[in-house]
């Protein structure tokens, strides 16, 4: 919800209604002064506060309610809108229409919900401010309770009423006597109202839709600045990546000469212990900095990959490896597409192979792996599935790695980063000395079908 603020055009009615309580209006207008932005078309809620303070020193308070309320009801400005439901002689939509309409135009960051409770209505006004005074929720009570007035009844009877700090809640019983003469009166009114407010909304609109316009430039801006920000961000994290190699290198070949030299066991052990930590740092900086392809680079690097062609580098790069192990790899491609659009190196190479070097990891001697690729509603779907060790439930959450794992679960960050920035998505389930399923989601509307040279939207 928006700032509480009041409108310009409701601050003036309720200034104008001092002189009808016999009141000077300088205070008043030196009152709107202090508040008003030349800038905005509403000013802050403090000033009704203020208002209501100020007036109550003058002016008792029940006569504060009974006038205002009164010209909220009959001021020629407001009427236009409220007079529109007489045409459908519902008394549940004058209410509505003072929810949807014209609160929003008299005010920012109040609400009201309307709801039936049998034959009565439910009102629960709320405002988006700390405190807002109680005058403010008593003179609407009262315009409330005379609402019927408008469409030629009575006015309603009011069952229950509670005003909190920021709050109004109200159940009304209407009557169903109509006043003759209200209605005849109100019936000619609303013609020519009809004609008024064509013109009234039209403005009404064109104002709403220039505030959304700004918010949306805005908006346009913010991403703007977000996306330079990360670039930026890409940037020093590369600048920083060679510094800190270059360090990396230094220690490194320091460690490797002092491990030659030393003869002290207990040197050894420290230098060993350093040389290690080195490793981990290194490893962790360069994923760091692979972690930092932006999706630009991605994209632009896109190209029409055969979906097979890509299962089958995928084996082939861990050739060794399954042969080592005497693992059955199994591939199934069930896809209406034999084509789609990628960028094939980071795709098989950075994404797929983490998972697939998982599973032959993980797998048992002699086990078995399969890879299968199908088409789902919008999504490529590329499933990974492993009868080895399997993955505790919290790890496998955080889709870093297989139990037993003695590396830092970098890859599988990496993978799942450059996954999203490929608008992808990973689930994985797994059991514990069952295996792991993996499954890759890739959008359809990056593929190509096989008989097109041109991206199928």
């Amino acid at each position: 919800m928006y700032e509480f603020k009041c409108s310009k055009l409701m601050a003036r009615l309720i200034i104008d209604s001092v002189t009808k309580l016999g009141v000077d209006k300088a205070p008043f207008n030196e009152l709107y002064s202090k508040y008003e932005n030349t800038c905005d078309k509403y000013i802050s809620y403090k000033f009704l506060n203020d208002y209501g303070d100020l007036l109550l020193q003058k002016v008792d308070e029940d006569e504060v309610i009974r006038v205002i309320a009164n010209d909220g009801l009959n001021s020629e400005k407001l009427s236009v809108f409220k007079n529109l439901v007489f045409s459908i002689l519902s008394l549940k939509s004058l209410y509505n229409i003072q929810s949807k309409l014209v609160l929003t135009y008299l005010f920012k960051g109040v609400s009201l919900n309307v709801s039936t409770r049998g034959k009565n209505i439910r009102l629960v006004q709320e405002a988006s401010a700390p405190k807002v005074h109680s005058l403010f929720f008593k003179i609407y009570a009262e315009v409330y309770r005379n609402f019927p007035m408008i469409i030629g009844r009575e006015p309603a009877k009011v069952v229950s009423l509670r005003i909190e700090n920021s709050s109004m809640t109200m159940e009304i019983s209407p009557s169903q006597k109509l006043n003759i003469v209200s209605t005849i009166g109100l019936f000619l009114k609303t013609r020519f109202a009809h004609l008024a407010a064509k013109s009234m909304y039209i403005n009404l609109i064109n104002e709403l839709r220039e505030e959304s316009d700004q918010q949306n430039y805005e908006l346009k801006k913010l991403n703007e600045q977000l996306d330079q920000s990360l670039k930026q961000k890409s940037v020093l994290v590369r600048a920083l990546g060679h510094d800190i190699n270059n360090s990396i290198v230094t220690i490194k070949l320091s460690c490797e000469r002092l491990l030659r030299t030393l003869e002290d066991e207990k040197d050894l052990k420290v230098a060993t212990t350093i040389s290690k930590h080195i490793e981990i740092i290194n490893l962790i900086a360069n994923n760091a900095l692979q972690n930092e392809i932006d999706e630009d680079h991605i994209v632009n690097n896109y190209s029409i990959e055969n979906v097979s062609s890509v299962v089958d580098d995928l084996v082939d790069s861990f050739k060794d490896k399954i042969l080592r192990k005497n693992l059955d790899v199994i591939t199934e491609v069930s896809t209406q597409s034999s084509n789609f659009y990628i960028n094939r190196p980071i795709f098989t190479y950075n994404i797929l192979a983490n998972y697939f070097y998982n599973a032959i990891k993980y797998s048992f001697p002699y086990g078995r792996i399969i890879i299968s690729i199908s088409e789902i509603n919008d999504f490529f779907v590329f499933k990974i599935i492993d009868e080895g060790k399997g993955m505790n439930v919290s790890m496998s959450k955080q889709v870093l790695g297989t139990e037993g794992e003695t590396g830092r679960g970098q890859g599988m960050i990496i993978a799942r980063n450059l996954l999203a920035k490929m608008y992808g998505d990973v689930v994985v389930s797994s059991k514990q000395g069952v295996g792991t399923s993996v499954s890759i989601s890739i959008p359809k509307s990056l593929s190509i079908t096989s008989n097109s040279n041109h991206f199928t939207l």
